[in-house]
């Protein structure tokens, strides 16, 4: 099921990121958890999907889109405990014994838009980095990938949060509609 979006639900999700429930190490591990299970249990009709699409294999298709995004959800859950701590940095002799830190925060709701190349992974690798670092996000898969766009937006919300990751459809215009949005991130390919 396509979503549409709008300002209101833009406020929405802006609302749903400050109240802090994307904040958690719990809250990021259940949604990449969540897109396993989704690219584990929906296998096939993924390989289905992007066979309609591109005609790629079975085998291609796990190669460059399914086994790729696992691995890359894996790494991120081996790593993200250590991510999400401060990074110590350097402090120049003069203001010794003064210690400083990175302290990497989220950021918002990232728009993700995807391509009809890898219409899979283009959608799903960003937003593995966007849920890992704890932020909402909205994604558009290709129009010129109906088959996979329609499976992201019909299938996806199922497994991750629902009030953090909104799935829309649309052509050229929809994109052009999205950006007039005040996003926190923008990822385009």
């Amino acid at each position: 099921m396509s979503e549409s979006y709008d300002a209101t639900t833009h406020a929405w999700l802006q609302r749903y990121f400050e109240s802090g429930a994307t904040r958690s190490e719990a809250w990021r591990r259940a949604q990449l958890l969540g897109l396993d299970a989704f690219l584990r249990e929906r296998e096939a009709a993924i390989a289905e999907a992007v066979h309609a699409d591109l005609g790629k294999p079975v085998a291609e298709t796990w190669l460059t889109e399914t086994g790729y995004l696992r691995t890359e959800i894996r790494y991120a859950l081996r790593h993200l405990r250590r991510w999400m701590r401060p990074k110590k940095v350097g402090v120049p002799l003069h203001y010794q014994p003064a210690r400083a830190f990175v302290a990497r925060e989220p950021v918002g709701v990232a728009l993700i838009i995807g391509a009809w190349n890898y219409p899979l992974q283009l959608c799903l690798a960003p937003l593995i980095g966007a849920l890992a670092g704890g932020n909402c996000a909205v994604v558009k898969p290709s129009e010129l990938a109906p088959a996979t766009s329609a499976l992201l937006a019909s299938e996806l919300p199922g497994y991750v949060d629902p009030q953090a990751v909104r799935v829309v459809e649309g052509d050229g215009e929809l994109s052009t509609r999205l950006l007039e949005q005040h996003f926190d991130h923008i990822f385009f390919t």
